[in-house]
């Protein structure tokens, strides 16, 4: 029987799966997996990691195993919608009798005949003690001639039972299942274990480190890591945090700054009637207001672009896309009904205010679509992405047919069961109206997919961030097309955004490490405040001291203001005479030329001396920007590095929204740009680059004076480098 190629030529595999599903099958039965060392299938969050292990088992099921324990995580929600799914992948294989599939929580106190036994087998299990205990009596005690079978265990979403990932409580209750687990496979003759996951930093980065000559760190790692290659449609962390850095790029768009007071009263822990009576003119909700209006005219947009083209057709409201809104700003259930209170209360509002045929109303769309969205559609349109920019009259109609039929609704996701109700048999929650607003937290997380996501408002802000549960949050990662980025938004603090880029980057970093060290070192050092470097364990990574060191990524300071006029020109003009005192400056229009550590060092700190109040950005911290250049030269093994020297720059120090200009240097993808011209640099001589980009200071919010806006551009590694700073 030929499960593999009969399952994936039904389900259409890509040829790069089909090698993927072919070579972690090869390796789990060539290596010797345990619960301390199993294979490991790394995916990305939303990238088809299901479709992956399921293609594994069938492919397993070709080489001999005779029985798959898929493990979920501790939530019955995933664990009915993993069995709904492999049934219905495996759907012709049971209804031919190849197979059977069982879900442990029914399979109960079974005993099967002998008959039953021949063909293949498939159990889901949770990851909870109970559940365990059920899977061992159902081999162990009712069905021992199972524990003599080739048997293969994925544990999928294998980083929830790791130790210490949680706090002490769920710690306890965590080791327990793991013993229970190492309990059931003592019982095998033959097992064969396979971990799947998209946050693997319990699994690698543990804290039973050895510590090699080099000083390196090396945790305990897995035999083998297969990563899975996400498909091509993918949209992931690379969008949201490093095309968005491009003023270029639609994604430049995506991040909109919510203020505290916004995330403060979403989560407030009572109701407030002043609040929901006057909702429409609170100063504590702009941000707010500002998403809802502006998915209501990116949903349009996108419906008004399928109706011109397909004119023809005559589509049915019914028949247009339908899209969905996330607001996930924390946990407790009593916040969601208030949440859900107000974006009602103002739902309502804007609708009454429509039907009045309020001049306002017209007006505040417009705005939207004038000042931001047809902006990121029009940059779309110059990269291929879309063919149709409708007008905003074209826009204003799907509008007025979204109000009339009351085109909306409003979802909390606030447990598992509601979850199951409102999802297919993929985990995709259901869109039903033009907009589709869901709030929750926690549960809206691992396994849930949600289809046409064009906004996110997201408020979750700990004290310290756990990696694996951040991403997790990333409902907006997945299949998304180009067409619905150009009208992505997401809102968040400023704070929060840069955390998340951060954990972007250092998942990035590890991915990178993993691929090019079979032996999985990931490197980390530790500064004291004298710039120091050493090894240190990243049992915990804590994200507000962790900074990632990239190829050709970028680093800058943003949201500073200069001292007053007087101070700043006089420092700005020690800079002028200090570099022009460098034997190698030029005096070309594009000035590029090498300078030492030290020079560096002088530079950074007369630029530290003019700026203050980094309260609305990201700081220079010196010490952290010297300590890495060190490490660069140490990685390059270079005496000195570029410096490129661009003037008569003069960019606001606010964007039209009013949150600080990030982007001081031209874009990545445009011909003849800084970042390119450093990157040639890079390219000749395989240095770290200092940019200094001298602002005239004229423009609005800086004060009438020059001023020098540093940026610092990595070299390429032959290792990414994470560094966590004491």
């Amino acid at each position: 029987m030929e499960f593999y190629k009969i399952h994936s030529d039904n389900r259409n595999h890509s040829k790069a799966l089909q090698i993927t599903v072919k070579s972690t099958v090869e390796r789990l039965l060539k290596s010797k997996t345990t619960s301390e060392n199993p294979g490991v299938l790394l995916g990305r969050i939303q990238s088809g990691k299901t479709t992956a292990f399921i293609g594994v088992i069938a492919e397993a099921f070709d080489k001999e195993i005779d029985v798959a324990v898929v493990l979920t995580k501790n939530s019955e929600l995933l664990g009915t919608q993993t069995t709904r799914r492999i049934r219905k992948e495996f759907k012709d294989f049971e209804e031919q009798g190849h197979l059977n599939i069982y879900y442990t929580h029914t399979f109960g106190d079974t005993i099967l005949k002998k008959s039953q036994l021949l063909n293949k087998k498939v159990f889901i299990a949770i990851k909870n003690q109970s559940s365990i205990a059920k899977l061992t009596k159902a081999f162990k005690k009712n069905n021992p001639e199972l524990c003599d079978k080739n048997v293969l265990i994925i544990d999928d979403e294998a980083d929830t039972g790791s130790i210490g990932a949680k706090g002490k409580k769920d710690e306890v209750e965590l080791l327990e299942t793991s013993k229970k687990l190492h309990e059931f496979r003592k019982n095998l003759g033959n097992g064969y274990f396979l971990q799947v996951t998209a946050t693997p930093y319990a699994l690698y980065l543990q804290p039973n480190e050895i510590v090699t000559a080099s000083g390196v760190y090396t945790p305990v790692r897995p035999t083998f890591t297969e990563i899975l290659e996400a498909y091509p449609g993918y949209v992931g962390g690379n969008v949201y945090f490093e095309d968005s850095e491009d003023i270029d790029n639609p994604a430049y768009h995506i991040h909109i700054q919510a203020t505290p007071t916004d995330v403060a009263t979403l989560k407030s822990k009572k109701q407030d009637l002043r609040i929901e009576k006057n909702i429409a003119t609170t100063d504590r909700l702009p941000v707010f207001r500002n998403a809802i209006e502006k998915f209501i005219v990116a949903v349009a947009i996108r419906r008004a672009q399928q109706i011109k083209k397909d004119d023809k057709a005559n589509l049915q409201n019914y028949q247009l896309s339908k899209y969905a809104f996330i607001f996930h700003l924390d946990t407790a259930k009593t916040k969601m009904v208030w949440q859900e209170t107000l974006v009602q209360k103002y739902l309502d509002f804007l609708q009454l205010e429509w039907k009045d045929n309020n001049t306002s109303s017209t007006e505040r769309y417009k705005d939207h679509y004038e000042n931001d969205l047809i902006i990121s559609l029009k940059k779309a349109a110059e990269l291929g992405w879309i063919d149709e920019l409708p007008t905003y009259d074209e826009v204003k109609k799907v509008i007025s047919k979204i109000f009339e039929l009351e085109d909306y609704q409003i979802f909390v996701i606030n447990s598992d069961q509601r979850v199951i109700d409102l999802a297919n048999d993929d985990g995709q929650l259901r869109l039903e109206t033009a907009m589709n607003f869901f709030i929750g937290g926690q549960v809206l997380d691992r396994g849930i997919t949600i289809d046409n996501l064009l906004g996110i408002f997201y408020g979750r802000d700990p004290q310290t961030s756990q990696m694996d549960t951040v991403l997790q949050h990333a409902r907006m990662y997945g299949n998304r097309s180009k067409a619905d980025i150009a009208l992505t938004r997401m809102y968040t603090t400023e704070r929060i955004f840069e955390r998340m880029k951060e954990i972007h980057q250092i998942d990035e970093s590890l991915r990178e490490s993993l691929q090019k060290n079979a032996d999985h070192e990931i490197v980390l050092m530790q500064a004291s405040e004298q710039g120091r470097i050493k090894p240190t364990s990243p049992n915990r990574i804590r994200l507000g001291n962790v900074t990632t060191l990239r190829s050709y990524k970028t680093k800058y300071p943003y949201g500073f203001e200069t001292k007053g006029k007087t101070e700043i020109t006089k420092i700005t003009n020690k800079i002028d005479t200090y570099l022009r005192s460098l034997p190698r400056f030029t005096n070309t229009i594009r000035k590029s030329f090498n300078i030492t550590y030290e020079q560096f060092e002088n530079i950074i700190e007369l630029i530290d001396s003019g700026n203050l109040n980094y309260d609305l950005g990201v700081p220079l911290v010196t010490v952290v920007w010297k300590t890495i250049v060190k490490k660069m030269f140490e990685e390059c093994k270079t005496t000195d590095m570029h410096c490129y020297v661009q003037e008569g720059r003069d960019l606001p120090r606010l964007q039209l929204n009013g949150e600080p200009m990030d982007a001081p240097f031209s874009g990545k993808t445009r011909t003849g740009s800084d970042y390119g011209y450093c990157i040639q640099l890079i390219t000749e001589s395989n240095k770290p680059v200092l940019m200094l980009l001298r602002q005239d200071g004229t423009a609005d919010g800086w004060k009438n004076a020059p001023f020098y806006w540093p940026v610092l551009v990595n070299p390429a590694f032959q290792r990414p480098l994470l560094f966590e700073w004491s």
